[in-house]
């Protein structure tokens, strides 16, 4: 015997099949809303492209700053500016006025007339020793600027005493502090003193001067470790009365 679909009955039906479908309907949405959500492309059923959800990226968890205001995380030390010791400079030399002293004098006499350039530099010839000038005025000749005397030696020969030094020829110094240098030549005669790596002496604050050896033969300069002066630095000394020459050398520290 046929069953016959009464009214109540087509109704709990029609109520059943509403209800699968709106379970299978919320099951496929749930689906598709977390792969697009894990970054997946979702494509549009319509157009066969990605939709635009599956291009918004996911956000981005905001770094938090640290206890003590500075930022955090693996980049912190990048962001924050790392201290750096100041940039230690070498004081310069000092300059000497123009008429603090007869050698000075004989440097800015030099300049103003674009005369004597031996006075100027070791690297131009100085003048020819004239033994009877000095003889009649030595103070003429050492009060004269001249770094190329160094290179002036006499010849070898029977009456020309050969120059030596008197003491140790390497010192070592603190800037500001100095030196005595001390030779032996001819009696008398005249020394001169040349730095070639700044420094001045104390007896005119200059890169050169020009004393007289004593009764028995002994010449005396100061070098100064004066402001500028740095490291290894390299004297000479000659007389136009004795062969040869006598090298200095001076390491000077800050």
């Amino acid at each position: 015997m046929s069953r016959v679909l009464t009214a109540p009955r087509l109704t709990v039906l029609a109520l059943l099949i509403l209800l699968g479908a709106g379970v299978w309907l919320y099951a496929s949405r749930s689906g598709g809303n977390a792969s697009t959500a894990s970054g997946d492309s979702a494509p549009d059923p319509s157009t066969g492209k990605e939709s635009q959800a599956a291009k918004v990226p996911a956000p981005v968890e905001e770094r938090q700053p640290a206890p003590d205001g500075s930022p955090a995380g693996e980049n912190a030390s990048a962001d924050k500016e790392q201290p750096t010791e100041p940039e230690e400079k070498l004081a310069t030399a000092v300059p000497v006025k123009a008429d603090a002293n007869p050698q000075a004098k004989s440097i800015a006499e030099a300049l103003k007339t674009k005369t004597h350039p031996e006075r100027l530099s070791a690297m131009l010839p100085p003048k020819a020793f004239d033994a009877d000038a000095f003889a009649r005025n030595p103070d003429l000749y050492t009060q004269a600027h001249e770094p190329g005397r160094v290179f002036q030696a006499a010849q070898p020969g029977r009456d020309v005493p050969a120059l030596r030094a008197e003491g140790s020829r390497f010192h070592a110094l603190k800037q500001g502090e100095s030196a005595e240098l001390v030779v032996r030549g001819k009696p008398g005669a005249p020394v001169s003193f040349t730095t070639f790596d700044m420094g001045t002496f104390a007896e005119n604050k200059l890169s050169t001067v020009t004393v007289r050896a004593d009764d028995k033969g002994l010449a005396r300069a100061t070098f100064v470790a004066s402001a500028g002066a740095i490291n290894d630095v390299n004297i000479l000394a000659a007389s136009p009365l004795a062969s040869g020459d006598v090298s200095f050398k001076v390491e000077v520290v800050k």
